[in-house]
């Protein structure tokens, strides 16, 4: 069982100019989820961004993970995962899309110390339903960089960069950069 809130500010940058670009602090979410057998996660997230609350539903599957361990059981200084995951975006506001998304998920981290690891995320999405072609085009990637402080057994803190590259029909163009931080509780 897990809970994992996060915080951060956002820049969207429609086009290139710097009048367009603007920083909010409105974007917060909260995660539980479970554990369910060793590859899967079955979590609901809550998001409120500009006054409008969305929820999540969602189920991960883990494909692979390598840490590097040796016969001891102690990470090695690389760590690779691979993933995806299916959830179903609900808005509370009429008119607001409400639709499936798709993701990859691949992870490589590398251990600084026994508590503090470096990492980066790549997860190209794909969205589908309500208001979006039903097509096999990536609609968008999520990168992220960042890094994971262990503050004892059961909870990290984990400030990260997050950018947002636009459709594969966009050519991939900066959509959004995002400042955050994570604080992940686990029993």
């Amino acid at each position: 069982f897990f809970f994992h809130p996060e915080d951060g500010i956002r820049d969207r940058s429609p086009s290139r100019g710097l009048g367009d670009v603007y920083k909010r602090q409105d974007y917060d979410h909260v995660e539980i989820g479970v554990k369910m057998g060793e590859p899967f996660t079955l979590a609901v997230r809550a998001v409120e961004e500009d006054g409008v609350r969305e929820y999540r539903p969602k189920l991960k599957h883990d494909v692979f993970s390598w840490d590097g361990a040796d016969e001891e059981g102690n990470k090695g200084p690389v760590s690779l995962s691979l993933g995806h995951q299916l959830e179903y975006r609900y808005y509370e506001a009429d008119g607001s899309d409400r639709n499936w998304r798709y993701r990859t998920i691949t992870k490589l981290a590398l251990n600084v110390t026994d508590e503090v690891s470096a990492w980066v995320k790549v997860q190209p999405r794909w969205e589908f339903g309500q208001g979006k072609e039903d097509d096999i085009k990536i609609d968008n990637v999520k990168n992220q960089v960042g890094i994971k402080i262990d503050l004892d057994d059961n909870v990290s803190f984990s400030p990260y960069v997050e950018y947002i590259m636009d459709s594969q029909d966009k050519d991939f163009e900066r959509k959004e950069m995002f400042i955050g931080t994570a604080l992940t509780f686990k029993y």
